[in-house]
This record gives structure tokens, sequence and C-alpha cells, in this order.
């Protein structure tokens, strides 16, 4: 299950992520910034999936456990709605 971002992070282009609630910003990888961007916009993770397989030619284990790590970080860093 996808989990939504606050509505104060915002993500740029070139995957620099900012928190205007603490100030702190982050940089993200090609692929970090498309599921940043699935969350805002609450994109099913079965699509996420898929789309991500597909455009980077990963299997579905290597994306599985990218995500994992991935939301692990975010979860570290208070991305998420309550």
């Amino acid at each position: 299950m996808m989990r939504k971002l606050k509505k104060n992070i915002a993500i740029s282009e070139s995957g620099f992520i900012f928190d205007s609630h603490s100030g702190e910003s982050y940089k993200v990888n090609a692929i970090g910034r498309k599921i940043l961007y699935a969350l805002q916009i609450e994109k099913p993770y079965e699509e996420l999936e898929a789309e991500i397989i597909l455009e980077y030619d990963v299997s579905k284990e290597m994306f599985e456990r990218y995500y994992e790590d991935f939301m692990s970080t975010l979860n570290g860093n208070m991305f998420f709605e309550e």
C-alpha cells in the first residue's frame, strides 16, 4: 500500500526534495523522484512497479527491495501524513 506524502513536501524535476516545515532538503535519483511523484498523486503501487520495471529494466525483486529501502529512509525523515 502506498502512503501519502505530507503536503509541505516539494519535489523538483532535478530530484531535490524540500520540507517546508523543517527547512531540510534532500536529493534523490530518478527512481526515487518517480516514487515520490507517485506518492504525491496517490498512484497505485502496482502501476508504479510496472512503470519502473519497464522503464529501468529491473526485476520485480530488485524494485521491491529498492522500494522498501527507500520507504524506510522516508519514514525516518517523517515525510508521511499520519
